[in-house]
């Protein structure tokens, strides 16, 4: 028996079951040393990954105040905390809207606003959007995609099926921030 299955057994005895703790069976279940894409490279982040298998990793900075650790400028905090107060425009349905304003939240909650505004994106590349429905920004793009890797140009995000997409930063001439489509 190897020592890892050793320990395993021996925590589960302790605990009185075999798949010990709930916060030992999601550390468990999303590992550095496990084929998912839950961990993500140095790289990536900016971030050194733990290097211990089979321990739960942290690429991201812990949230403070829904700014993914860093600091965004002030005027996309506040710009955040309108949108999620917002109600949705005439111009969106209501369930396609929340999920927007969810995927904005999170591309700020997990650092990414802070990472892409350090390599020159704009508030408007990332949370912007035309009223002709001609531009969408990266949150409106996302449709509850997970970002993987972030440079320069261009975001890649993966959808549940493991399915990868391309969001390519372009001339966004015209478009408005989202917290700015109240009045529609």
């Amino acid at each position: 028996m190897s020592l890892k299955a050793l320990a395993s057994q021996t925590l589960a005895r302790l605990h009185g079951t075999e798949l010990g703790t709930p916060m030992e069976q999601v550390e468990q279940a999303v590992t550095c040393s496990s084929p998912t894409l839950a961990c993500s490279t140095r790289l990536e982040h900016n971030f050194p990954q733990k290097s211990a298998n089979n321990e739960a990793c942290s690429t991201v900075p812990l949230s403070r105040d829904g700014t993914g650790g860093t600091l965004l400028p002030e005027e996309l905090t506040l710009g955040l905390k309108r949108l999620r107060l917002m109600p949705a425009p005439r111009t969106t349905t209501p369930s396609a809207w929340l999920e927007i304003v969810a995927d904005a939240a999170r591309i700020a909650d997990e650092g990414w606003a802070a990472r892409a505004t350090e390599l020159g994106w704009s508030p408007v590349d990332l949370f912007g959007c035309s009223r002709d429905g001609e531009y969408e920004g990266l949150a409106v793009w996302l449709r509850s995609r997970r970002i993987v890797l972030i440079d320069e140009n261009s975001a890649i995000a993966i959808a549940g099926d493991r399915r990868r997409a391309v969001f390519n930063r372009r001339d966004h001439e015209g478009a408005i921030l989202l917290w700015e489509l109240g009045g529609d």
